[in-house]
């Protein structure tokens, strides 16, 4: 949301603004309801999430 917010005050490049994910939902009421947008985010923050637990379980600390 910060680079969605101050991107364009920063001049950041708009292949970084596009990082963020809100960029690509529509501005819900200006813009009409789509559902694709939002269940494309939404699978991939699942895919991301069940990537961190999965490296979060094969850590090798030891107990001390």
């Amino acid at each position: 949301m910060i680079i969605d917010v101050f991107g364009e005050v920063l001049r950041l490049p708009s292949w970084l603004r596009g990082v963020s994910p809100f960029r690509h939902l529509p501005a819900v009421p200006a813009q009409a309801m789509t559902w694709t947008p939002f269940l494309v985010v939404a699978l991939v923050a699942l895919v991301l999430t069940a990537f961190g637990l999965a490296g979060l379980r094969r850590r090798d600390l030891q107990p001390s």
